[in-house]
């Protein structure tokens, strides 16, 4: 079976898929490939369901070019698998999610909850809050948050993600739902990190996990002054891959953006950009590889070299 390229995120996979059968319309062996992917977890009938709702936002645009030559079992544009990547990280959940309690679209947002608690959500974050007498629980569907927990040791507060629990008491955290699994830095305090079948994890101050299959050896030390700089309107990278750093400013910026080059994709990037103007920031970015920008409508801006 030919697998996509984006393999480990469902929504990814699912534009993968569906930018191949516009490719190659028609094809029973790609037809059968595909219902195979779909029938080997629920999450890929869900994923492929909102790829094909995002496609039909931009049908009024160019179709993709198709070949006349006899079909093949190669993928033509292996660069629109990189950009299936971006699109994915884009879409999320927001066409079948149900309707949050807070959400931050384009810019980041911060609310303070009836404890004092302060919480910054970075663009792109939807999520629910619920607030008892003996206990403090945040839902983080999608993006991330970092929280100013206010103390109080009778009703610790926790915050849920699909792969983990963190546990406080009191501190200031962030919890990353957007990275390949949720990840958690802590600024200051300490916090515990639950997974759903296993033990739990301690978290100090300058220290990071990823919620994954090693556990305790996945720790490591985290400069305090980077967690959450989105909040000072600035991204900072060092020798980051151009596709991350162009996740990053999708979420500051209202359509997809979709990387046709993989020779762009497999460029790294090192600088500081202002995040409230994201298409600067963009051009930017882009800039020193002389990348083309052109964007074919409001849902849609194309990125190739």
């Amino acid at each position: 079976m030919t697998e996509p390229y984006a393999k480990d995120s469902p929504d990814a996979a699912a534009a993968d898929w569906l930018l191949r059968q516009q490719q190659v319309p028609d094809d029973p062996a790609l037809d059968a490939e595909l219902q195979q992917w779909l029938q080997q977890d629920p999450s890929h009938w869900r994923s492929w369901q909102r790829a094909q709702q995002v496609w039909q936002l931009t049908a009024s645009l160019t179709p993709l070019p198709r070949t006349n030559k006899p079909r093949q079992r190669r993928w033509r544009y292996p660069s629109a698998l990189a950009a299936s990547v971006l699109l994915s990280t884009v879409i999320g959940h927001s066409l079948l999610h149900k309707h949050p309690q807070y959400r931050s679209d384009n810019q980041p947002e911060q609310i303070t909850l009836n404890d004092g608690t302060r919480v910054f959500m970075d663009a792109g974050t939807e999520l629910d809050v619920s607030m008892a007498n003996d206990s403090r629980h945040l839902d983080l569907h999608k993006g991330r948050v970092f929280l100013q927990v206010s103390p109080d040791a009778s009703r610790p507060f926790q915050v849920f993600t699909d792969d983990l629990t963190v546990t406080v008491t009191g501190t200031a955290f962030l919890v990353d739902t957007d990275s390949r699994r949720s990840a958690v830095q802590v600024r200051e305090g300490q916090v515990r990190v639950a997974y759903p079948d296993g033990p739990e994890v301690v978290l100090n101050a300058g220290q990071q996990l990823a919620a994954n299959d090693c556990r305790n050896d996945c720790i490591s030390a985290v400069d305090s002054t980077h967690i959450a700089e989105w909040q000072t309107g600035y991204l900072t990278v060092q020798d980051q891959p151009l596709t991350s750093v162009l996740v990053e400013l999708g979420r500051y910026r209202s359509g997809y953006l979709w990387l046709r080059s993989p020779e762009l994709a497999q460029k790294r990037v090192t600088g500081r950009f202002k995040l409230d103007t994201p298409d600067a920031a963009l051009r930017a970015v882009l800039g020193p590889y002389n990348a083309r920008i052109n964007s074919v409508s409001p849902w849609l801006t194309i990125i190739s070299d």
